[in-house]
């Protein structure tokens, strides 16, 4: 079996206490690698190589359904079929992806958007993105330009996931985003916007947040995430099991 990071150790406690059953007369045992979501799932989309992608799964337990849906459509198996069960997908874990913003004094970023009173969600960090002024629109030209710290959709989940979250901040809409929204000028004009103010986009969460604590142990982890500089989309991944 293939999970990503952030549940594999929930899925080797699981296939611990089943591993050692008999099942059809035959000693059943569970094995689960790591297996980052975005290059696992490019492996069976191209035709699973063992010598370059490792061993091939049974199971394959990406972060969320997204890959699956990603997988659906970049498969090009030679015999024309899709390797991905038909059906709805169930999840093992599910948790949000959240925004982290630093506390420059005296007042923390959050509160400077009207936080904790109003509820913060895509749309104001993505058109602060796009703001030329920056934080001057929000009263706050000290802080400079707005600047966005997330990771790269091709391999992680909550770079995926907040490239989305753009779109959809973008079109105003909530669910059924459609490909004409994508292609309009004006939501590619202000993803455009949101991806311009990246100033650090990791392969994954771990590698980003890897980046942060070695910087935060050397007493330099506001250089890293400087407050007049970035806002951070922090890793929360949910699960889903495809057989």
């Amino acid at each position: 079996m293939a999970s990503s990071q952030d549940k594999i150790w929930i899925l080797r406690e699981v296939a611990k206490d089943y591993s050692g059953r008999s099942v059809a007369g035959r000693c059943a045992d569970v094995v689960v690698d790591e297996a980052n979501s975005g290059t696992a799932m490019r492996a069976p989309a191209k035709g699973w190589d063992e010598r370059a992608d490792g061993r091939r799964p049974d199971v394959w337990s990406p972060a969320p359904s997204a890959w699956v849906t990603l997988l659906r459509q970049q498969a090009s198996n030679t015999d024309g079929t899709v390797p991905v069960a038909d059906g709805r997908q169930n999840p093992i874990v599910t948790a949000p992806l959240v925004f982290a913003m630093p506390k420059p004094m005296p007042k923390p970023m959050a509160q400077a958007l009207g936080w904790p009173g109003k509820a913060i969600g895509w749309s104001e960090p993505a058109e602060l993105a796009a703001a030329p002024q920056g934080w001057a629109k929000y009263g706050h030209p000290e802080w400079g330009r707005f600047k966005l710290g997330k990771t790269n959709p091709n391999f992680s989940t909550s770079g995926l996931n907040a490239t989305i979250g753009a779109y959809f901040a973008a079109t105003g809409t909530t669910s059924d985003l459609t490909a004409r929204d994508v292609a309009d000028p004006k939501t590619r004009r202000f993803v455009q916007g949101v991806e311009q103010s990246i100033v650090h986009y990791g392969d994954i969460s771990m590698t980003f947040l890897g980046n942060l604590l070695r910087a935060d142990d050397r007493g330099e982890s506001m250089a890293y995430i400087s407050p007049r500089r970035l806002l951070t989309v922090a890793n929360s991944e949910g699960g889903s099991f495809v057989g």
